[in-house]
């Protein structure tokens, strides 16, 4: 109902109510009963947090992997054994992995609970022509609200009385200053920013007096919109979620796959049928700790794509806006200030140009779908914009295939902060509602902190780009390794300790180096990643392939050398095992640049040479000192072995070098 297009005593006529006397208490109490508690409501269906713990378990690779574990449990205790190392490691990635499933869904929980404190806890009301104070979950439609300087407004009210009266409705419409309150009727279509006859729930009188008849309670009011946009239900995950979550469960699915062939091919063979289990349970294992490496990284990036800017501009808003523009960002302005007010500041930021457009919520009131999406790429300023057009425009730009950041600080920001791709949240002014609702807290409420931001994730993402294609190519190296020794023959020249060991050296320091690394030189220079962009685009995919099967051929290649120079297995699966685990230490430096490794400063990533230094020396010692060597089933290597593992374990430098500059990567 728009209650603003009606006068006051038509207002009091359609809510049966008297605006000098108000309800009677008999009458209150049969409409507290019709309408129910003054009270933002969920959806009805809050979970406890052991629920929503165990749904995270029902996914496709979580049973996989909970039925690995399972396995691997019921071998060792068939063998007689007390290693429970692998469905030690299974569980805690699956324990890890539901845990954050859990916070990400509390995020929209919160935002909605931060809403419902911000409900007036007392109202003063007319009741039978006395004003009474009373809990404002008892207010009901037609109750006359007696307003006054430091209220907060109990629910949506028509006012049939403005003395000098002022509220403050930034949190909801963006205005930034206090609005003067009047009772002259209103358009049918006035935006919510410009009814002055009205006040809403959850915000604030800051002068003058007032009375008002309450319209609407509960989940009915504006407040309550908004909370039942935020509350929808919806898991928006970020781009890079979206990627990382495809590529684990269709590589995840390949690695078991291969992992059953490998299985199968052992056993056609005739090989030992535990050893063979555990070695396919070990490289599953192995893949799965990989890509649980990946997600925790994630959480710490930042991109924008679109942003909404909040007034005064500050000096330095100009030139961070010129640095998106050159980063490949387009910045567009979402304000409920007046058209204007907007395009003012939006010019004078550099958001606005000639030419472009801006639009205020009437406007967008009366464009469809394909209008908006037709006119999208020309309109720089939305202006006196209510929650559910900042959401509209937000879907928009995602229906066009744009990557989403929206910035915002208020309740009506709610919605959109959580249905872009990227929420930032402002942190010294912000609402708590606000930031219950966004992905991330802008501390400074700095407009080019968040460009700074965008730098950083650029930063991270390439480094997260590179861990993965490190842990993936290594992995298929380990997993190649094992399926071409089984069909030429050779049976497996790795035992599971030596794939667990090597997964140990290789997926812990290196990969947490290689997330440490420094940017190249043009991070802000290339444009932002399409909306729809696989993580292997631009040949990684392909490079990844050819590096894992170069790691296996080396494993291989020391294993065939171990038995013509020794004419032992032993010895010739201490020479794989070496060379498996020396050259994905090797390998990682290829990582740090897609141009030339010579072509910078190779050492200058201190992280990643103490991790190949460290991981070099667990190596050797595992071979080297005989206590370690019998648990690793190791042998003693001479020099001219050890020269012949060195030599191979080296080799990824010149393939990978040879590599880009056939493929031409830079």
């Amino acid at each position: 109902m728009n209650w603003h297009s009606k006068t006051a005593e038509e207002t009091g006529l359609m809510l049966n109510t008297d605006t000098v006397y108000g309800l009677s208490g008999t009458e209150a109490e049969k409409r507290l009963e019709e309408y129910g508690v003054n009270v933002i409501e969920g959806d009805g269906k809050r979970r406890g947090i052991v629920s929503r713990f165990f749904s995270q378990l029902n996914d496709i690779m979580i049973i996989i992997l909970l039925a690995a574990s399972a396995a691997s449990f019921g071998v060792s205790m068939l063998r007689g054994e007390a290693d429970f190392t692998d469905s030690v490691i299974i569980i805690a990635i699956v324990i890890l992995n539901a845990v954050m499933g859990v916070v990400q869904e509390s995020r929209a929980e919160r935002a909605v609970e931060e809403l419902k404190k911000m409900s007036a806890p007392k109202a003063r009301v007319v009741r039978g022509g006395e004003i009474k104070e009373i809990p404002s979950e008892e207010i009901v439609p037609g109750d006359i609200l007696s307003l006054e300087a430091g209220d907060m407004v109990g629910a949506d009210a028509r006012l049939v009385e403005a003395v000098s009266l002022t509220a403050d409705e930034s949190a909801l419409t963006g205005e930034s200053n206090p609005v003067r309150k009047d009772t002259d009727i209103c358009g049918e279509g006035t935006p919510m920013a410009d009814r002055l006859n009205m006040v809403y729930s959850s915000t604030y009188i800051t002068g003058g007096r007032g009375r008002a008849i309450v319209t609407e309670t509960g989940a009915s009011t504006e407040v309550g919109k908004i909370a039942s946009l935020i509350d929808d239900g919806t898991k928006n995950e970020t781009p890079l979620q979206k990627r990382l979550e495809n590529t684990g469960r269709i590589l995840g699915l390949a690695a078991v796959g291969i992992c059953a062939v490998i299985f199968a091919i052992g056993i056609l063979r005739r090989y030992e049928p535990f050893d063979m289990f555990m070695t396919s349970i070990s490289l599953a294992v192995a893949f799965k700790q990989r890509k649980s490496g990946e997600r925790p990284t994630e959480n710490e990036l930042l991109f924008a794509g679109f942003i909404g800017l909040t007034d005064p501009p500050r000096d330095e808003a100009k030139s961070a806006v010129e640095e998106c523009a050159k980063a490949g960002i387009r910045v567009v302005m979402i304000t409920g200030d007046q058209p204007l007010t907007a395009k003012a500041i939006a010019a004078q930021t550099g958001i606005y140009r000639e030419g472009s457009s801006v639009v205020d919520g009437t406007e967008l009131d009366a464009m469809d779908e394909k209008t908006l999406d037709d006119r999208l790429e020309d309109i720089s300023v939305f202006a006196r914009v209510t929650p559910e057009h900042k959401l509209k425009i937000v879907e928009a730009y995602k229906r066009k295939g744009k990557i989403v950041a929206m910035t915002g600080d208020g309740v009506n920001d709610a919605p959109a902060l959580k249905r872009a791709d990227i929420g930032c949240a402002m942190g010294e002014n912000g609402t708590d509602v606000a930031k219950g609702a966004s992905d991330m807290i802008i501390t400074d409420d700095n407009f080019a902190t968040i460009v700074s931001a965008v730098r950083e994730g650029r930063i991270i993402y390439g480094n997260i780009k590179k861990a993965v294609h490190f842990l993936l190519s290594s992995n298929i190296g380990e997993i190649m390794t094992v399926f071409a020794a089984m069909l030429f023959g050779w049976g497996s020249p790795l035992l599971p300790i030596h794939l667990l060991w090597v997964n140990l050296i290789t997926d812990s320091l290196p990969a947490v180096a290689l997330g440490l690394d420094r940017p190249e030189d043009d991070v802000m220079a290339s444009g932002p990643s399409e909306a729809g962009e696989s993580l292997f685009s631009g040949g990684l995919g392909q490079r990844i392939m050819f590096e894992g099967i170069m790691i296996g051929t080396l494993a291989l290649a020391a294993f065939g050398a171990g038995r013509m120079l020794s004419g032992n297995d032993m010895t010739a699966s201490t020479m794989a095992f070496a060379v498996l685990s020396l050259s994905q230490l090797v390998h990682a430096f290829n990582m740090r640049t897609e141009g030339s490794i010579f072509g910078i400063h190779i050492l200058s990533n201190k992280y990643l040479c103490v991790s190949f230094v460290i991981g070099a020396a667990l190596q050797a010692a595992v071979i080297g000192i005989p206590a370690f060597a019998s648990v690793f089933s190791a042998a003693p290597l001479d020099a001219v072995q050890w020269m012949t593992v060195i030599g191979l374990s080296f080799f990824p430098i010149v393939f990978v070098e040879f590599e880009k500059a056939v493929l031409g990567t830079k």
